[in-house]
C-alpha cells in the first residue's frame, strides 16, 4: 500500500475520538514510522538576510549570537542539505509525519514579517524531498524568543491543524495516531491543564509519546533546570508531571541539548524513557557516535557536580540558576530510579519505527543512508 492509499483511505475513517482527520494520515494506523531532525537552527551564509534590525542586549548577547549565526551558517552551506535530502532518501509507504523537535530557527530577528520569513524559508528547506509527508514541529526557545512567538504561532497553527486534522489553537496539544497518543509540551510556557488532561485522556493508549524540545528532566550539562515547570515555585507541577509519565510507561522525544541521549527511570510507579535527538551537525566528526557515558551511576557528575556555583546564570532571559546545593539537590532527585545513561557525542537523522512489538530507533550519523546504530526504547 502506497502513502498515498494509505492517507486517502483516512477520508471515511474517525480513529481516536477524532472524527474530521483531513486526509492526512496522523489520526490512524497501527505500525508506522517517524522521521525524526533534531534542532535544525536553519539559517543563511548572509546573516543579514534574517537578523537585520535585531538588537541585542548587550556586548556578551551580541558575541554570543553571532558565534551561532556563523555556526548555523557554515552548517547550511552544505551538511545540512546533504543531512534532510539523507533522510528524505529514507523515507518509508508507511511513514506518518515528519517531526522535527524544536529551535526550527536561529531566531534573533526584528519584527514578524523576518519571523514569519524565517520560518517559511527553513519550512521549505527541513522538508525538500518529503514531498506531502505531513510536517510537525513543538516550540523551541529559539524559534520565540526576541518576539517570535506570535509568528510562530500565526505560521505553524494552521500547519499543525491540517497535519492532525483538527484546530490547533496552542502550543501544547495532543492527538492519536492510531492506538498510540502523541502529547506536545511548549517546555517555556506548558499549559498545565491542557498537558494534565492529555495525560489523563492517555490512560488507554497503546504507547504515550510526549514532544518537547527541551528535555523534561534535568540534564547532566548546561541549562539543567531548563524544563517543563523548571522554576522552583513550579516544583509541585514538576513533580506531578513525573509521576503522571511514569504511570503511563511514557516515552518522550526532545532535542536542545545537541547530543545524542537516552535515559531511563524505573520503579513501583512504571517507567519513564527518554530519547534525546541532535541534528546540529556542527563539525563532521560527529557522524559517527563517540560514546561520552554509559553508567548510570555517573548522572550528575559529568557536568553539573564540576561546574555550577552560586552565581547567576541566565537562559535567555527565562531562568537563574539557583544555589549549589539547591542544584543538586534537584539532579539528585532524578538519580533515584535511574537505570539506562547513554550519551553521545553525534549529530544525524534517526526514524522511530512503533509497532505492536516494540519502539525503537535508527540513528543516521551525518547524512548517512544506513542506520550507525539502532536503539531499543519498549
Amino acid at each position: 500500500m502506497t502513502r498515498r492509499e494509505f492517507v486517502g483511505g483516512l477520508g471515511v475513517l474517525a480513529v481516536g475520538g477524532c472524527a474530521d482527520c483531513g486526509g492526512f494520515g496522523v489520526c490512524s494506523g497501527g505500525d508506522y514510522e517517524v522521521p525524526m531532525l533534531g534542532d535544525t537552527h536553519f539559517d543563511e551564509t548572509e546573516w543579514g538576510k534574517y537578523h537585520v534590525g535585531w538588537k541585542p542586549r548587550d556586548d556578551r548577547d551580541a558575541g554570543g549570537r553571532r558565534t551561532e549565526f556563523a555556526r548555523n551558517s557554515e552548517m547550511w552551506k552544505d551538511r545540512m542539505p546533504a543531512l534532510i535530502a539523507s533522510a528524505a532518501a529514507c523515507s518509508r509507504p508507511d511513514d506518518a509525519f515528519l517531526l522535527q523537535l524544536g529551535d526550527f530557527i536561529q531566531g534573533d530577528c526584528a519584527g514578524d514579517a523576518a519571523y514569519t520569513r524565517f520560518f517559511g524559508d527553513a519550512f521549505a528547506a527541513c522538508r525538500k524531498g518529503f514531498g506531502d509527508l505531513p510536517f510537525l514541529t513543538v516550540v523551541g526557545n529559539h524559534d520565540v524568543r526576541n518576539g517570535g512567538r506570535k509568528p510562530y504561532c500565526d505560521f505553524f497553527f494552521p500547519v499543525f491543524s491540517r497535519a492532525v486534522g483538527r484546530r490547533v489553537d496552542s502550543t501544547t496539544f495532543d492527538f492519536r495516531k492510531g492506538p498510540d497518543a502523541w502529547i506536545f509540551v511548549d517546555f517555556l510556557k506548558p499549559d498545565a491543564d491542557r498537558l494534565f488532561a492529555a495525560l489523563d485522556a492517555a490512560r488507554d493508549a497503546r504507547y504515550v509519546f510526549i514532544v518537547s524540545h527541551s528535555p523534561v528532566t534535568p540534564t547532566d550539562g548546561w541549562g539543567f533546570f531548563w524544563i517543563p515547570f523548571g522554576k522552583p515555585e513550579e516544583t509541585a507541577l514538576r513533580r506531578r508531571l513525573r509521576e503522571k509519565m511514569m504511570r503511563l510507561d511514557a516515552i518522550v522525544l526532545c532535542g536542545h541539548t545537541h547530543v545524542t541521549e537516552i535515559n531511563e527511570w524505573r520503579d513501583g510507579r512504571g517507567r519513564l524513557t527518554q530519547f534525546t535527538a541532535n541534528s546540529v551537525w556542527r563539525n563532521p566528526a560527529l557522524a559517527k557516535p563517540a560514546l561520552i557515558t554509559d553508567d548510570p551511576a555517573s548522572w550528575g557528575k559529568l557536568w553539573v557536580e564540576k561546574n555550577v556555583t552560586d552565581a547567576p546564570v541566565e537562559h535567555d532571559g527565562e531562568y537563574t540558576t539557583r544555589t549549589r546545593s539547591e542544584s543538586l539537590a534537584l539532579v539528585g532527585e532524578y538519580a533515584e530510579g535511574l537505570v539506562r545513561y547513554e550519551k553521545y557525542a553525534a549529530a544525524g537523522h534517526y526514524r522511530l519505527k512503533v509497532s505492536g512489538s516494540g519502539v525503537s530507533v535508527d540513528f543516521y550519523g551525518g547524512d548517512a543512508r544506513i542506520p550507525s546504530v539502532t536503539y531499543t526504547l519498549r
